[in-house]
């Protein structure tokens, strides 16, 4: 048990504490002193994220004895990962490997999209699932997420806005072109034991952040991607990071009628020879954009209208024969005739038109209008 105090600084975000042991019986402060104090604690809320480091919480813990002295202990660091954020929000984010983006991706031309509409940089079509294939077979799902786009930085359930710190030498926001980062979690289906796979790694779960470039008038994105590294070994390692990976996505157009998925890779750029190596990743996604959600639900609404309106017309016809046929009993054989026949083809026209397959852009593709999220 330790109890400690310290001060805190509020222009750097700091808390540092001195801690001390508690000596004596733990369960109650009967008969308990305090001991040595030669602990320190450093709690830090980080006001800038980087690809390397994009935690709101860094702990750092170590003892200010020497290496000889009883009681001696290495810095230990602990972060929480983005994805349960608490405490105070970066209010910058800094690229750090878009000069490399622009040697590993290729260069932007301008393109004749003939009319062709992408996602917005700053919509969330820019999140989605995907599944993920080695070697033509399916081996891993994952999730994409922007972490930061033009001067926005984004959150896993909110928006903060925020100066982004632009790199030297590239155009920010410049014919559609927009510096962008990326969160990407993989989680494996089934373990490999191919040394140059993804796969063999002592986690279920590979987390990689990348930062690149976003054409909107292509649906391009390329990006240079870091994963952390699971070593089996207890002894820490300073390079506990690989940064030679280079992420690809495809996005389809907006309006897109047939093939609406995105398509992406994942590759190291490593020699085969490297112990950092990996085979290359394929990735895919079922792009439903909010536009066509809403397109859909429109849709949806035009149904229901549809048949609300012929079935209240059937039913005022109806009455309105009953009320004439009430007033004139002399047509009731003659009019029955005509009145079935008149509410039979109120209901067929409908199926014969074929009134869906006027709404829907594709019948045979049945989509749901949802939003989900990987917990």
């Amino acid at each position: 048990m330790l109890v400690g105090e310290g001060w805190w600084d509020e222009k750097k975000n700091i808390l540092c504490v001195v801690a001390c042991h508690i000596i004596g019986n733990t369960s109650s402060l009967a008969g308990t002193h305090v001991g040595d104090c030669s602990i320190r604690l450093r709690l830090r809320l980080p006001s800038t994220w980087s690809i390397n480091s994009t935690s709101s919480i860094v702990v750092q813990i170590w003892s200010n004895k020497s290496t000889n002295d009883s009681g001696y202990f290495n810095m230990i660091k602990f972060r929480n990962e983005e994805d349960g954020r608490v405490g105070i929000q970066a209010t910058k984010y800094e690229y750090s490997l878009l000069n490399r983006v622009k040697m590993s991706c290729p260069k932007h031309k301008p393109v004749k999209n003939k009319g062709k509409r992408y996602p917005d940089a700053y919509s969330s079509d820019m999140r989605f699932d995907m599944a993920i294939r080695e070697s033509n077979k399916r081996v891993a799902w994952g999730y994409s997420s922007p972490l930061a786009v033009g001067d926005e930085i984004s959150t896993f359930d909110q928006n903060v806005s925020s100066s982004i710190v632009e790199a030297p030498e590239v155009v920010l926001n410049s014919g559609g072109l927009f510096n962008i980062s990326y969160k990407i979690l993989l989680w494996y289906n089934s373990t490999s034991n191919d040394k140059n796979s993804l796969l063999n790694q002592s986690s279920w779960s590979v987390r990689i952040s990348a930062e690149g470039i976003y054409d909107s008038g292509a649906g391009s994105l390329c990006m240079v991607g870091c994963r952390d590294i699971h070593l089996n070994s207890l002894k820490p390692t300073a390079h506990s990071v690989d940064c030679e990976i280079v992420v690809k996505f495809q996005l389809p157009p907006l309006d897109a009628k047939s093939g609406i998925f995105i398509k992406g890779s994942i590759e190291s750029t490593c020699k085969k020879s490297d112990s950092l190596y990996f085979k290359p990743l394929e990735l895919s996604s079922a792009a439903f954009y909010t536009e066509a959600a809403e397109k859909a639900v429109w849709r949806m609404d035009m149904e229901t209208i549809m048949v609300l309106i012929s079935t209240t017309l059937a039913c005022v016809f109806v009455g309105l024969q009953l009320y004439h046929v009430k007033r004139h009993p002399n047509v009731l054989p003659l009019l029955s005739l005509v009145m079935m026949t008149m509410l039979t083809l109120g209901y067929m026209i409908p199926l014969v038109l074929n009134f869906e397959a006027l709404l829907a852009q594709n019948p045979n593709n049945k989509n749901c209008v949802c939003k989900c999220w990987v917990a």
